[in-house]
């Protein structure tokens, strides 16, 4: 007994307890799919105990027989590294779910993605990793002409993230060929006034050149009248104050000739 205690238990217990964490935390994120972090909590608690183990297992060697520096050594290797990394997964929750949430979007897991984002703290309007993944569902969404999801997406972009330029001109740039697609795609009426009031709002930006609003203002011409119709498939009156001001908003972006 006295020399099974002077082996190695500490080696045997510190490689049993670190195959336990990593299979711990392997079962759980990637056989049950369960959140990282929480596997994390479990792990730790893995590695902590382990340490605990290996710590007494040292001591009992130490008492035993006072020259076992190699054996004391990787023990006290073996419970630096667990009672540290046990430690860090209780005390960094945020990065763990942070560390799922881009694996996650590398996936393209958009939903989820966002959770775990909002797990680590993200919140608007200074969320600059849940705006990105807003965008980026966007696009994917007006990949397969899904554009009314798209362009909600691409506002809550900018919601998320209110103060970051790269994220507003990325955003706005989307949101200008998403209209554009839906508006010659045949958009549901309602959307029309939408689209419209947009474009007009794009001309003015810094982005858009002559060229750009030389292309734009048809467009936005085109969305607004067709405003006007669904107004008037609503409306029998031709001097309702919706009919009104939609005619006066497409005067205003392509006037008539002699005015």
């Amino acid at each position: 007994m006295r020399r099974f205690l002077i082996g190695g238990i500490p080696l045997w217990v510190g490689v049993a307890a670190l195959i336990a964490v990593m299979v711990t935390f392997g079962i759980g994120a990637f056989a049950l799919r369960k959140d990282w972090a929480d596997n994390a909590w479990i792990a730790a608690f893995v590695a902590l105990a382990g340490a605990g183990v290996i710590l007494v297992a040292g001591i009992v060697i130490l008492s035993l027989r006072r020259f076992q520096w190699l054996t004391l050594g990787i023990s006290a290797l073996l419970l630096v590294t667990m009672s540290v990394s046990g430690a860090f997964a209780m005390t960094n929750q945020p990065t763990v779910h942070r560390l799922q949430a881009r694996a996650l979007e590398n996936n393209q897991q958009w939903q989820a993605a966002l959770h775990e984002y909002e797990l680590a703290g993200e919140q608007q309007p200074n969320a600059p990793n849940l705006a990105r993944v807003d965008l980026e569902w966007g696009e994917q969404l007006q990949t397969v002409q899904q554009y009314r999801e798209a362009t909600n997406l691409f506002l809550q972009a900018l919601a998320d993230d209110d103060s970051n330029a790269t994220i507003e001109t990325r955003a706005q740039k989307d949101l200008y060929q998403a209209y554009i697609a839906w508006l010659y795609a045949n958009p549901p009426d309602e959307a029309y006034t939408e689209i419209g009031s947009f474009l007009e709002k794009y001309m003015q930006l810094s982005t858009c050149d002559a060229d750009c609003r030389g292309f734009t203002r048809p467009l936005a011409a085109l969305a607004i009248y067709k405003s006007g119709v669904a107004a008037v498939k609503k409306s029998p009156s031709y001097c309702d104050d919706v009919i009104t001001n939609t005619i006066e908003s497409w005067i205003s972006v392509t006037p008539p000739a002699g005015i």
